[in-house]
């Protein structure tokens, strides 16, 4: 789900590829989300779900069964509302749906974006938000027939540090303020939409979308990034360097918090590194370097322009296996050499 095309106008690729390219990135963000969950999902929260079909426990089945239930639902109602308010090319509005809650970030059409009238931004902004929300909400929203479910500590501080982002950008940038919340929200749910040219922003800008696409989106979503939760356990973070209170903590928080400060300490350090590359070998300035480099590592998709069709393979080779290793948030890597952190 990183975003990042090689091709500058996906409208002359067959219709039935640019669907099957949105399709990887709603197949790749579910399986992570499932992936995720059976692995880090604490068994005691799945034990008190059931399925909305056979309303049996979550286990690995009906798990599976649940999440795709809710991604197919929340992209219908995308596809058929960006209908309604006009797109007439049924195919296309469920491509961009599913790139939308899979918060992939690839377009079946290079101009789908340039003239969208307010609903149908709104409509987009919904769905990238929808995607970056945690399964638990989802299931909650769906369960009880989108009546207001109960918003859990991370999401209210999702949407704190969105809505923080969103007026300080608005205030920088000079859009006017529904284009504003749309790059916003774009960067922070790292879903990659872009409805213009960003190398013409200015450095301030630019800072902040770098910020949210390394913060991301809350766990156990299709967003990349950071994560909302890791940043909560930082506040913890005084106890595993106090002597004093470290022996306050268990040794499975302990492990949490290890793993959550080296992937802190690494999203922006890899971004700086990959940016200092693509400064060195494609002649480009560090800031927009720094801003491809962050939306690769992030999946966050938001670019300058740098990664395109005529960019040297080494280089295509590096930021393609980034993709992945940001897509696993860098755990995976982590845990193959430092399996204690498990």
């Amino acid at each position: 789900t990183g975003g990042i095309s090689l091709f500058d106008e996906p409208e002359n690729l067959p219709q039935s590829f640019t669907f099957y390219r949105s399709f990887t990135q709603l197949v790749g963000g579910m399986s992570f989300i499932y992936l995720i969950i059976t692995a880090f999902y604490p068994e005691s929260k799945l034990q008190s779900m059931r399925g909305f079909i056979s309303g049996k426990t979550l286990h690995m089945r009906e798990l599976f069964a649940t999440i795709t239930i809710i991604f197919i639902l929340y992209i219908f109602i995308v596809a058929i509302l960006l209908y309604l308010f006009g797109e007439r090319n049924i195919i296309d509005n469920f491509s961009l749906a599913m790139s939308t809650i899979a918060t992939g970030g690839f377009v079946p059409n290079s101009t789908i974006l340039d003239n969208l009238i307010w609903q149908e931004k709104l409509t987009l902004i919904g769905g990238m938000i929808l995607g970056a929300l945690p399964f638990t909400f989802h299931y909650a929203l769906v369960k009880k027939k989108f009546l207001a479910p109960k918003l859990g500590k991370e999401v209210l501080v999702y949407f704190i540090i969105l809505g923080s982002a969103i007026l300080l950008f608005i205030g920088i940038s000079g859009l006017d303020p529904l284009t504003g919340i749309f790059y916003t929200v774009s960067a922070s749910t790292t879903a990659g939409f872009q409805l213009g040219d960003l190398s013409t922003f200015n450095v301030a800008s630019h800072v902040i979308l770098i910020i949210l696409m390394l913060i991301g989106g809350c766990g156990f979503s299709t967003a990349g990034g950071v994560k909302v939760f890791r940043l909560m356990h930082l506040m913890e973070i005084k106890k595993l360097i106090s002597k004093k209170l470290r022996s306050e903590l268990t040794p499975q928080l302990k492990k949490e918090l290890a793993s959550t400060v080296i992937i802190i300490v690494l999203f922006p350090l890899i971004a700086s590194i990959s940016a200092v590359y693509l400064t060195l070998t494609q002649d480009v300035g560090f800031q927009d370097a720094l801003l491809e480099a962050t939306g690769v590592i992030t999946t966050g998709g938001l670019s300058s322009g740098i990664i395109d069709l005529h960019t040297d393979p080494v280089t295509k080779m590096i930021f393609a296996f980034l993709m992945i290793f940001g897509r696993m948030e860098i755990i995976a890597i982590i845990y193959i050499f430092v399996p204690r952190l498990i």
